[in-house]
């Protein structure tokens, strides 16, 4: 998906709430540098009363423009701009053999178009910003900093909260600013820390079915609100409390992975899906990202990161990285195979929890699917 960069005024602390509709159309929809071009003839006849009427022509009368045009060349939409069909129009309008209607010719509009884009896609986001602080989702506050219940032109919302609402929707900031590097240094010690947003948490329990993600971003949404699951504001190690009526947002506070393991074990025991160690990921040599979580399995009462998933993972990434440096490009696909061997290797010896040696297609599913595949 294609990044765009909206620049924040290094020095404000506070948006205008309306200002974020703009940044996101200008975002979306740049304006274009292509030209005008010729995209529609029509015979245009003069009636009474300076009416007229227009029409397409018709075989015979676009054999007669081309013999009239023929010292030019051949008209072709699309490519003929307004400048170059001043020759055609002189060469129309002073042949001996003119007919008695009129050319009617339309040319493209390539940034009156954007703009026309940009107001459609401007109000669209408009109104998700304006539903979002009715719903709470958005704290904003009026100019004289009262609490604000819609948007209107003086609303106002904190930088932090700005960025955090642009930057899911695939905005990149530019590196100017300051606070990106902030932003950036928080995500990566979320990762290391093991702690996911609640819509994080939810794609991987929906990853290869095990969960409805509808229902169990409602479930965690509820834990986190009544207090069964802790969640922190980003770079907090305070528990957040919702207080005052404030809304959950599923894209801001975090949970860390062992209380989401034990929310698991007492409302969803049954789920395979577990979330990993940071530590014993990282010295298996496995990569963690907000959007690739390598799955550990659920042993009954016991969760253990030291599992059978683990290391066959460990041993994918050892097999990745053999065939990279011997001039390959293995795919998850391709190595299966590999991986399903290397278990079964005596050295290895690495089983499921029924005791079997995986084969390739468990592997695929079990193994690979929430695999990352080392850089190096």
């Amino acid at each position: 998906m294609q990044q765009h960069i909206i620049n924040i005024p290094i020095e404000s602390t506070t948006v205008l709430a309306v200002d974020m509709a703009d940044w996101i159309a200008n975002g979306l929809v740049p304006i274009p540098d292509t030209p005008s071009t010729l995209c529609g003839i029509k015979k245009h006849i003069p009636l009474a009363d300076n009416q007229w009427s227009e029409c397409d022509l018709t075989d015979e009368e676009w054999s007669l423009l081309n013999t009239i045009l023929s010292d030019l060349p051949k008209i072709s939409k699309n490519v003929i701009g307004k400048a170059e069909w001043g020759s055609y129009a002189d060469a129309f309008d002073n042949a001996p053999n003119k007919p008695t209607w009129n050319l009617q010719v339309r040319f493209t509009d390539p940034v009156g178009d954007a703009h026309y884009e940009r107001i459609n896609v401007r109000t669209s986001h408009f109104n998700l910003i304006d539903d979002a602080i009715k719903n709470g989702v958005l704290v904003a506050h009026t100019q004289y900093l009262a609490p604000a219940t819609k948007l209107e032109s003086d609303t106002i919302i904190s930088v932090e909260d700005a960025r955090r609402w642009l930057a899911p929707s695939f905005f990149l900031h530019g590196p100017e600013f300051p606070e990106t590097k902030l932003i950036e240094k928080q995500e990566e010690e979320k990762i290391a820390a093991g702690r996911y947003t609640l819509q994080e948490a939810t794609n991987a329990l929906g990853n290869g079915g095990q969960a409805d993600p509808m229902q169990m971003l409602s479930k965690l949404v509820d834990a986190a609100k009544t207090g069964v699951l802790r969640t922190y504001a980003p770079g907090k190690t305070d528990h957040y409390s919702y207080v005052l009526n404030k809304h959950i947002r599923k894209d801001y506070e975090e949970a860390y992975w062992d209380d989401l393991n034990e929310w698991l074990a007492h409302n969803e025991s049954r789920m395979i899906f577990r979330f990993p160690d940071p530590i014993a990921a990282n010295q298996a040599g496995l990569v963690i990202t907000a959007n690739s979580i390598p799955a550990i399995e659920n042993t009954s009462s016991t969760i253990t990161t030291s599992n059978w998933i683990m290391r066959a993972q460990e041993g994918a990434t050892k097999i990745w990285r053999f065939h990279k440096k011997n001039g390959c490009n293995p795919t998850k696909n391709s190595i299966r195979g590999d991986v399903a061997d290397w278990c079964k290797l005596p050295e290895n010896e690495v089983k499921t929890n029924g005791g079997n040696y995986p084969d390739r297609e468990y592997i695929a599913r079990h193994v690979l699917r929430y695999w990352t595949p080392p850089d190096d």
